[in-house]
């Protein structure tokens, strides 16, 4: 190795960084990426990679003969293996390409990857080392430690001059230091491919040389299975990649690329001792010729050598025929030689020709037989002519390819001076645009510049033209400003005077306002007083009927009409008056119930409630109570869906039960106290607007006090209703609390759609399954506020009465958020849009409006009091209706209907 060749080598690996990668693409990305994010721009970078050679024979620990296999079918394994590697790391320099880097390569055949990188670091001298920590999926951001095998061998074995990166997905993990002490001169270019193989010798008698004919051509091409191989692809001086396969021996260098020691056995006295076996068929020629030649790389753009790197390349590629023939010369087998890849067609010319005379002599050998080869012996000399008549070409080809060494030296100079020329004249050029464009900016702002100067200039003569003029402009409103002046002073003095009008002003208008305000104080509360002695004077007209306007209203107590029935006696539907009431008949129970009766009619008809259906009159005669008829039915029809009517929703539940908390807070609070006694889903009505009342109040009372309270209790046991007060059933005692208890029944049925399931809601919030027992037909329910209620309704339901709790403190302080709740929802809902549309029976027949002073006339229809006066007064003495003449014109105010119609308004 000369000088310049240490020189190019020392400075190649100084400059270069080596990147250790696997057979698998994916998983070495992330060391590539790392690399060339560090590296690139700064130094090269090479690829390299340990070839693992495919297991062709393997068998009972050792190798098979050769036999076994046909040769075509090893060297098709062989080089399928091959390409796979080249097209592998073909692919990575392909990859680095892409990322705007041009890349050398090196690959090296070893069973071991960790020791053919330590073997490669000691063997070219590399400095610089890139390789994988540990796989990717293995990566963690705290990872300072090496996880790999291949890289803790590495990291253990390669000499100390070596410096090594150690990356896992693209982060650095670890750096193991190199201390530069000198790369030993031993180490062999990386412009060459080294194969190192085992030498054999074997001799067989005479009587094996049949079968070793038959073996030769398989022999001549197995490669050993401890050989290694190395190969390292760098670019020319035309941008493309050599390739070469250099054979050396163990103490020096060969040209030979495959060498082995055949079968055979000559004579010492006629054959050089030791002799080297030399393949020089034509097949072993033509593939050493291909790689020989330049194998051009994939890229369009490979990186350029300098002038003493291309040197070290060609006299790298120079081969040494100077070493000794040994003593056998093997004439079995095809020999194969390799030669140097830079050599001429006229060297190859001359190397092909003693292959053929070599040829023509081993054809004839072979062709000998055993007797043959006895005799040819004496023959040997020819070979020996062809052989120095070989070491003449080689050594005249030595001396060409020195002239030819010498003549690409000056070419290549002569390249390296155009390119520097083209660089500095781009350079040139670039500054050279670089400097017009810049000069074309200058002259640009100067334009520019002269053009605000020019401006300026004009906008300076104008100021200066207008400056007479605004000077005498400010003169003018000085003056006007010493005038303002003095009429603001003026105003202000009159401002101040007409402050003191009006603070003298307000004052007596604030005295005014007060007398005015007590005397409407007084004047109101002397209205107040006298509509309350109006009214303890004249006391409510409660309206009286007959029993032949019974018996019209029912149609002589038709059967269809009746819509109940029960032990309180029979309910009728009719029309009273043009309105449409519910009649129910009570039993007679002789004279002291019927006093009985006309006391609780009386006090019913002072009751008035928006939630309690209002008394219209009655009959003492059939014992009869006039109602207000609910069209919607019971709650019990409602929530059983009996008239074919959608199930409530849970806004239009919650505002029933906010009704009858609110109806039985006023019952309750009255003095003294009213109590239903009987309150259950069929008592409670429903109007055509969804709002609930109260029916059949005292009606129960009525019927205790004809009856025993034992009787009656014993009555009530026959009949079980899961609404009745447990407390009266064991004691007869009833009460507030009695109301109480069934309201908290009538809460849970309205939650749940179902009866008589106190313990089942018990179970289900012991056991977390509320939602389980709520009535889905209702909607959405809001899950916390109605667990609330569930809650506040069990508690109603204790069989303790005195653990009941309070309606006004404890119950509606939940159902009154509730309430505003369902109202906020209801708007929106089809229900609440009918509340809009007023019954039939509030309208005037005359005006067709709700009536605000509804008056019933002789005809008995019931008129707006203004409407039916108008009509009377103008002479008209008949009725609206029936065109009849009427038998009287007085006029009788419909208490009761004013009542109902007062609270139709409130609730729109």
């Amino acid at each position: 190795m000369g000088k310049n060749e240490k020189e190019s080598n020392e400075f190649y690996l100084k400059n270069t960084v080596f990147v250790a990668v696997g057979k698998h693409m994916k998983e070495n990305e992330s060391i590539l990426s790392w690399a060339v994010n560090k590296f690139a721009g700064k130094k090269k970078i090479c690829v390299l990679h340990v070839h693992q050679p495919a297991q062709l024979v393997s068998f009972f620990g050792g190798k098979l003969t050769v036999s076994l296999f046909q040769q075509r079918a090893i060297n098709a394994l062989r080089e399928a293996d091959i390409q796979k590697l080249h097209k592998l790391i073909s692919q990575y320099v392909l990859q680095l390409s892409h990322m705007g880097v041009h890349a050398d390569r090196m690959w090296i055949e070893m069973d071991s990857v960790e020791e053919g990188i330590v073997q490669m670091i000691v063997q070219h001298g590399i400095k610089w080392l890139v390789m994988g920590a540990a796989a990717d999926k293995y990566y963690k951001k705290e990872m300072a430690e090496l996880k790999s095998q291949k890289a803790i061998f590495v990291c253990e074995r390669a000499p100390v001059f070596s410096h090594i990166w150690f990356v896992c997905r693209g982060n650095l993990v670890f750096t193991r230091q190199g201390h530069d002490i000198g790369i030993s001169t031993a180490a062999k270019p990386l412009n060459t491919t080294v194969t190192t193989i085992g030498r054999k010798r074997v001799c067989l008698d005479d009587t094996e040389a049949n079968a070793s004919r038959e073996q030769q051509s398989t022999c001549s091409n197995m490669v050993d299975r401890d050989s290694e191989h190395v190969r390292v692809d760098v670019p020319s001086a035309d941008g493309s990649s050599l390739d070469s396969d250099v054979s050396t021996d163990e103490s020096e260098s060969s040209p030979v690329s495959d060498v082995t020691a055949e079968a055979g056995y000559v004579n010492d006295e006629d054959v050089p001792a030791d002799m080297e076996s030399l393949n020089l068929n034509k097949d072993a020629e033509e593939s050493e010729h291909e790689k020989i030649d330049c194998v051009i790389d994939e890229h369009k753009s490979p990186p350029r050598l300098t002038f003493r790197e291309r040197g070290s390349i060609l006299r790298s590629y120079s081969v040494d025929f100077d070493s000794k023939m040994e003593r056998h010369l093997v004439v079995s087998a095809p020999l194969d030689i390799s030669v140097s890849h830079n050599i001429s067609s006229a060297e190859k010319g001359l190397v092909v020709e003693g292959k053929r005379q070599i040829l023509k002599s081993h054809s004839s050998l072979s062709s000998a037989s055993f007797d043959g080869i006895m005799e040819g012996k004496c023959r040997l000399q020819a070979p020996r002519e062809i052989y120095n008549r070989l070491e003449k070409a080689i050594s005249d080809t030595a001396n060409v390819k020195q002239l030819a060494f010498q003549e690409s030296v000056q070419r290549w100079k002569a390249e390296e001076d155009a390119t520097d020329a083209k660089r500095k004249a781009n350079v040139a050029e670039s500054k050279f645009a670089e400097e017009i464009k810049q000069r074309k900016a200058a002259e640009e702002c100067l334009a520019r510049q002269r053009q605000e100067h020019v401006r300026f200039r004009e906008e300076l003569g104008e100021y200066e033209s207008e400056l007479p003029i605004i000077q005498a402009e400010c003169c003018d409103l000085e003056s006007q400003i010493r005038e303002s002046e003095t009429a603001a002073k003026e105003l202000e003095e009159k401002i101040i005077s007409a402050v003191e009008l009006l603070i003298s002003f307000r004052n007596k208008r604030d005295q005014l306002e007060l007398e005015r305000d007590n005397a409407v104080h007084e004047m109101e509360s002397l209205q107040k007083l006298k509509e309350q002695r109006v009214a303890a004077l004249s006391g409510p007209q409660f309206p009286t009927f007959s029993l032949i306007e019974i018996g019209e209203a029912t149609c002589s107590f038709d059967p269809s009409k009746r819509i109940g029935d029960g032990t309180y006696g029979s309910i009728y539907r009719g029309t009273l008056s043009h309105m449409e009431v519910a009649i129910r008949m009570l039993p007679n129970d002789g004279i002291q119930g019927q006093l009985m009766f006309e006391h609780q009619v009386e006090m019913l008809s002072r009751v008035r409630h928006p939630n309690i259906v209002t008394v219209v009159g009655s009959c003492p005669e059939a014992r009869s109570i006039v109602y207000e008829y609910l069209e919607r039915g019971s709650l019990d029809d409602n929530l059983a869906c009996r008239r074919k009517t959608r199930p409530l929703q849970w806004q239009t539940r919650i505002c029933i039960a906010t009704e009858l908390c609110s109806a039985l807070i006023f019952l309750h609070t009255n003095n003294p106290p009213i109590f239903h006694g009987n309150l259950k889903p069929t008592k409670i009505l429903l109007d055509a607007n969804f709002v609930s009342k109260i029916g059949d109040l005292g009606i129960f009372h009525l019927f205790l006090q004809n009856h025993t309270k034992q009787s009656y209790r014993t009555h009530s046991q026959n009949r079980v209703s899961v609404y009745t007060d447990p407390e009266f059933l064991s004691t007869g005692a009833i009460g507030p609390m009695s109301d109480v208890y069934s309201f908290g029944v009538i809460l849970l049925q309205l939650i749940t759609g179902n009866t008589g399931i106190v313990k089942d809601i018990k179970q289900a919030f012991n056991r977390d399954k509320f939602e389980s027992v709520l009535d889905s037909s209702a909607g959405e329910w809001p899950i916390y506020q109605v667990k609330s209620l569930a809650k506040i309704a069990l508690r109603c339901c204790e069989r303790m009465p005195s653990k009941r709790p309070d309606l006004v403190t404890d119950v509606w302080s939940v159902l009154k958020p509730l309430r505003k709740l369902c109202d906020a929802q209801r708007s929106s809902s089809c229900q609440n849009q009918e509340t809009r549309r007023p019954p039939a029976h509030f309208l005037c027949p005359i005006y067709q409006e709700v009536m605000k002073d509804p008056c019933t006339a002789a005809d008995g229809y019931t008129y707006e009091g203004e409407a039916i006066r108008e009509w009377l007064d103008s002479g008209h003495t008949t009725s609206p209706m029936t065109n009849l003449k009427l038998p009287t014109c007085d006029l009788i105010p419909n208490h009761a209907l004013h009542y109902a119609i007062q609270e139709w308004l409130q609730r729109s």
